[in-house]
């Protein structure tokens, strides 16, 4: 009759178990949510000075392209860095300084697919 004590007890740490690493999952849901948000936040920052800069000039500066081509790295979407990488290019913005960088981030986009359309895209503006 003394044997359901430590049944409970045994019960009892397992709940502390499973507390335990509910907060450690809801930790990494507000830490991965928090990535997101500032990559996001950079990527308008970004979006801002390409368009302070195009406005100015009418062209974009070699080292904001490079900035542009590193964060298109980063991007999870093959479909959003093709279509800026193609934006890019259709705005005359990729010169011989930052081909290299525009050609790794064209590298980064796993479809082949929307790789074949950027570098396409990159050949026939450099036969112009």
């Amino acid at each position: 009759m003394s044997t359901p004590a430590p049944e409970e007890k045994h019960r009892n740490w397992w709940i502390w178990v499973s507390a335990v690493l509910a907060l450690v999952a809801a930790a990494l849901l507000v830490w991965a949510l928090s990535l997101k948000s500032d990559r996001d936040s950079a990527q308008t920052e970004l979006d801002k000075k390409v368009d302070v800069q195009v406005a100015r000039n009418g062209k974009v500066p070699p080292e904001v392209q490079r900035v542009a081509f590193d964060l298109v790295g980063s991007m999870s979407s093959d479909y959003d860095r093709a279509e800026i990488l193609l934006a890019f290019i259709n705005a005359g913005a990729v010169d011989p300084a930052t081909r290299p960088a525009f050609v790794s981030a064209a590298e980064s986009i796993r479809s082949s697919h929307d790789q074949n359309r950027v570098l396409a895209a990159l050949v026939k503006f450099e036969r112009r």
